[in-house]
């Protein structure tokens, strides 16, 4: 009866293949938000991006004596051709990571999981300074997907090394 119930999957692989799933596919949503951010970036490129954000204020009848409004209508004009170049770039590139690391984890590539595990963690600082800079509860919630991500992956690599060992040791 025993030998019948016993599989061949090592304990927990159905949960292992679900977590590197969601940890893939959320990658997988950040990397298209940075895709179409980099290219609505690149699409205010010669457009006067002060006038547009002017012109959009007003057809949504925003006062223009609003001391909001002119804050932001001069942070907007600040914003040169080249600026908008710049964080486009650095849009594009991290898709392009974020990109790849999808596919890695969502192929069960090893390669996948490690690069995932290090991207991760390096940005991990960066993300909690800004998070403490700027509080918003979408930067704290990706804050807490990627240090889960992060710490899951660690527990998933460190658990497959011992897994290979003791493989290798009854061999």
């Amino acid at each position: 009866m025993a030998a019948l119930l016993r599989t061949d999957k090592p304990r927990g692989a159905g949960h292992d293949k679900l977590w590197l799933r969601l940890i893939g596919v959320g990658k997988l949503l950040k990397a298209l938000v940075l895709l179409a951010l980099a290219i609505g970036v690149l699409r205010l490129v010669n457009t006067g991006f002060g006038d547009e954000m002017a012109q959009l204020a007003g057809w949504m009848r925003y006062s223009p004596e609003s001391t909001v409004l002119r804050w932001l209508l001069d942070k907007a004009s600040l914003l040169s051709d080249k600026r908008l170049h710049q964080v486009a770039a650095a849009a594009g590139i991290y898709s392009c990571m974020e990109f790849v690391e999808a596919y890695g984890l969502l192929r069960r590539r090893l390669w996948g999981e490690y690069l995932t595990f290090v991207l991760t963690c390096a940005f991990l600082p960066l993300d909690i300074y800004e998070l403490a800079l700027h509080f918003t509860w979408t930067k704290l919630a990706f804050t807490i997907f990627n240090v889960l991500a992060a710490w899951y992956l660690a527990w998933h690599i460190k658990r497959k090394q011992q897994m290979r060992a003791r493989a290798t040791e009854g061999n």
